[in-house]
């Protein structure tokens, strides 16, 4: 007799889980949207940096494991990457105080909406960009300082195929390996 109500204790069971563990998922799909979209390189566009060294970092004659350091490397070809996302508090650490204070209640209230209620800001959507300059003026400081987190130093890496791009001693192998 129990084993006829089985399954819908099994079902029950499993609902219960999928309520209570529900928040969660929101909150592990939600991070998933937010987070920046990293372009894996093809071998073959691996293949064809490493053979013609366009920055001339030295690839030649070193080990698979040292030509992925060199393309992780920050700051070692110049480059720059434009940054997806900038954490509220370091929007806010470029703030001069006093240019802050000459800001009308608008601006203001305008300036704490975007920092409030997010750990970091989307920097490359237009519209956040379109409201800092309704905020800060071309004139101040704080705009300059503002800029300046749009972009990086990067990794030779990063600056063909994205923020966040990380070439393994995997990927230099099999790109290697093509002929």
């Amino acid at each position: 007799m129990l084993a006829k109500y089985a399954p819908k204790i099994g079902l029950l069971a499993m609902v219960s889980a999928l309520i209570a563990i529900g928040p969660l998922i929101t909150l592990l799909v939600l991070s998933l949207e937010a987070a920046p979209v990293v372009q894996v390189p093809s071998l073959q566009e691996l293949r064809d940096e490493i053979d013609n060294d366009p920055k001339a970092l030295g690839y030649s004659g070193l080990t698979n494991f040292q030509i992925a350091n060199l393309l992780n490397a920050v700051g070692l070809s110049g480059e720059t990457v434009d940054v997806a996302v900038v954490s509220s508090a370091a929007l806010q650490a470029e703030v001069i105080g006093s240019e802050y204070l000459t800001l009308n209640a608008g601006q203001r209230d305008l300036w704490a909406a975007l920092l409030m209620g997010t750990d970091s800001i989307e920097v490359r959507d237009t519209e956040i960009r379109g409201q800092v300059l309704l905020i800060w003026d071309a004139a101040t400081t704080t705009r300059a300082n503002l800029a300046t987190l749009q972009t990086r130093s990067a990794s030779r890496a990063e600056a063909l195929w994205g923020d966040g791009t990380f070439i393994t001693t995997t990927m230099v192998d099999e790109a290697l390996l093509l002929p």
